[in-house]
């Protein structure tokens, strides 16, 4: 009876179209980062010295796009990634186009002879989005409008719509989550209808897929912005964001200093360096 049971053709058959039609894994997928689960010494820190401190690097990096720019920024944030505890695990998985057109980018940018400035370009590129990285991670959501408004707070003085900011980019912030869902559905509902001719799709057929994606993402994302619009209206209007009190403790001061060191060392050293 064992013999017989081992050997139909329902077993067999189920287990050879398994194996013979067996899907493949999709790509890793772009998602938003989450604020980290642990406490440290970055999650410790005011939210406004983030903010300021973020503020200060972006601005040095887009006014002097140097080397001595790139390595103290570079320097300030692996010290940051470090003391917040940030594992490698939580950095974002890029699809290979992104890497494809990077090689190919720097092979046409060796050719023309501006290869230094191509890696300096990509650098730049790279320690932004590791800033913004940064703050999310050590940071939730709703601690950045209140710390937003404190900060702009002096702006009232010349008549400034500062609660309108505030409460835009308030919104703004909280949609992220939103638009985070939303993406998570589509990505599953790709993976689901993900067939043997996946892989094999062409670029064009690749580039509809975003484009088809991105769409879906983007409308179910309004549909639920106008739903929680309405019911915001209907409970009372929007509530008023309260200001964040300002808390300075080592945390806020060391990264100050780090911040206002790596200032001082770009400007010092902006003309001084014979390669950049």
């Amino acid at each position: 009876m064992s013999t017989f049971a081992r050997n139909t053709p329902s077993n067999t058959g189920v287990r050879g179209s398994a194996a013979t039609h067996r899907r493949p894994r999709p790509s890793p997928t772009l998602a938003l980062p989450r604020p980290l689960p642990w406490e440290s010494p970055l999650t410790r820190m005011w939210v406004g010295t983030k903010i300021i401190c973020l503020a200060i690097l972006t601005t040095l990096l887009v006014l002097l796009p140097k080397w001595p720019t790139v390595a103290a920024v570079g320097v300030c944030l692996l010290v940051a990634a470090v003391v917040g505890r940030v594992p490698i695990s939580a950095r974002p998985r890029l699809p290979s186009w992104i890497w494809a057109g990077f090689i190919g980018g720097m092979i046409g940018a060796a050719i023309g002879g501006g290869a230094l400035i191509f890696v300096r370009a990509f650098l730049v590129m790279v320690e932004v989005i590791l800033g913004s990285l940064l703050l999310v991670w050590t940071t939730p959501i709703e601690r950045i409008a209140p710390a937003l408004r404190t900060l702009l707070h002096p702006l009232t003085w010349f008549r400034a719509p500062v609660d309108e900011w505030v409460m835009a980019a308030s919104f703004a912030l909280r949609g992220l989550s939103t638009v985070r869902d939303q993406m998570q559905a589509v990505f599953d509902a790709v993976r689901l209808r993900w067939t043997d001719d996946g892989p094999m799709m062409t670029f064009r057929g690749q580039l509809k897929l975003i484009v088809d994606m991105t769409t879906a993402t983007l409308s179910a994302s309004s549909r639920r912005a106008d739903d929680t619009g309405r019911a915001m209206t209907m409970r009372g209007g929007i509530p008023p964001v309260e200001r964040d009190r300002v808390r300075f403790r080592w945390p806020d001061i060391i990264g100050l200093v780090l911040v206002l060191a790596a200032t001082v060392i770009s400007v010092i050293f902006r003309s001084g360096v014979p390669w950049q």
